[in-house]
């Protein structure tokens, strides 16, 4: 092998480092910037969907209170959370359970694949993410056991293939 050839592999075998390192630390930044635009959207949802759901002078002298009853940790990558939240205005209160099925550190995304069942007076009500574009909001009665296969069969219905991947990984550890 001639000096040029040794000189161009040089080359190469010095840069490739350099690069990895700029694309590693663009990586890190992005990761880094997604983690703080969840915990801040995280913080500000019970605001933003106040703002979006009620009359906007209904909410002075509203308090909101949420009460965290039973975090258990299914797997590393799999959780359950049980909440209750009340809000009171000047004339009205409203109480709301709420059992949370969420992966944690699983897909990349912002927000990881969940199910939250919220129950409000006599209604239940299922709210099923993968992603932005597969999702479901649905009314079903049942134990949790009984909503996933509902809503495992309505994912397969409607093609939404990743949510049902998701929903048979749930129910494979529930």
């Amino acid at each position: 092998m001639g000096e040029f050839e040794k000189a161009k592999i040089g080359e190469i075998i010095n840069k490739s480092p350099q690069k990895d390192n700029k694309e590693l630390n663009v990586y890190y930044q992005k990761m880094f910037l997604g983690f703080l635009v969840t915990h801040s959207i995280a913080n500000l949802a019970p605001i933003l969907s106040l703002v979006r759901a009620a009359e906007l002078k209904s909410l002075e002298n509203l308090k909101i209170t949420l009460q965290v009853k039973e975090v258990n940790i299914i797997t590393k990558e799999l959780i359950t959370i049980k909440v209750t939240s009340e809000l009171e205005g000047t004339n009205e209160k409203k109480h709301t359970d709420y059992n949370l099925i969420s992966f944690r550190g699983f897909s990349g995304e912002i927000f990881e694949p969940f199910v939250c069942i919220s129950k409000s007076y006599n209604e239940q009500d299922v709210l099923a993410f993968a992603d932005m574009t597969e999702f479901l909001i649905e009314t079903i009665n049942g134990d949790i056991k009984k909503v996933l296969k509902i809503i495992k069969k309505l994912a397969l219905d409607r093609r939404m293939l990743s949510l049902h991947r998701y929903i048979t990984i749930m129910e494979q550890f529930l």
